[in-house]
């Protein structure tokens, strides 16, 4: 009776300590389980950026931090990611700083992860991105974003986004996007800006966003198409 007292008791507080106190989900609010790819298609030579959502399940304030790491990769490429306010360059993988998220909560920013293929060849890099408490490093949670570049696809199926001019004081053309919906984020991946575009060429007005960085994207039911970086004067 003894041992197995002793042996409910290890089994709970296995349970209760190997408890992940983190969560990441997309923009659409869909949780992307521990272990699972996540995948970012575009077109070979493209600039590919995904922003993701953090949310704390535990019942107290966690300070998340992120590591990344590179598990494949090809020809010229450039992978870096953004968290805690601040775009870090690729040769560094772990945040130095941390976002407090509260309990039940997302975290007030999203994490981003961008690539950048200097050269227009097709291929698949693997990233895994590691979140975890800075406090307590082995309460961890850990995807992998592919970023899977193609050529293989029809040019008349390809969508060619152009936007202009870029830098820009506020008023952004941008073409072929017709059908498609037109996002902005800010570095540390917050959503400023989304419209439905209604034609091939319109005028989009974004003087009421700060100068700085941005990431314009192109998307299709939730799917991204296209991202572009722009800069606001």
């Amino acid at each position: 009776m003894k041992k197995q007292l002793l042996f409910v008791i290890f089994v709970l507080a296995s349970f209760f300590l190997g408890a992940q106190s983190i969560e990441i989900y997309d923009l659409d609010g869909n949780i992307i389980p521990a272990g699972q790819n996540y995948v970012v298609k575009g077109n070979a030579g493209d600039f590919l950026a995904t922003y993701l959502k953090v949310k704390n399940v535990s019942e107290n304030p966690v300070e998340v931090k992120f590591r990344k790491q590179v598990l494949e990769t090809f020809g010229e490429i450039e992978i870096s990611f953004c968290w805690a306010g601040a775009c870090l360059p690729p040769h560094i993988n772990e945040s130095p700083g941390f976002v407090t998220i509260q309990p039940g909560e997302f975290s007030e920013e999203n994490l981003g992860v961008e690539i950048f293929s200097e050269t227009a060849e097709e291929g698949i890099a693997r990233i895994a991105m590691t979140a975890f408490d800075s406090n307590n490093p082995s309460d961890s949670t850990r995807i992998v974003v592919v970023a899977d570049y193609f050529t293989s696809i029809k040019e008349a199926d390809k969508v060619h986004m152009k936007i202009y001019p870029n830098p820009t004081n506020g008023e952004l053309n941008i073409t072929g996007g017709y059908g498609k919906t037109v996002k902005v984020f800010n570095a540390i991946g917050q959503l400023m800006f989304s419209q439905q575009l209604n034609s091939d060429q319109e005028l989009l007005d974004l003087s009421f966003i700060k100068s700085g960085i941005y990431m314009v994207q192109l998307t299709d039911n939730g799917k991204i198409i296209e991202t572009k970086k722009l800069i606001k004067q």
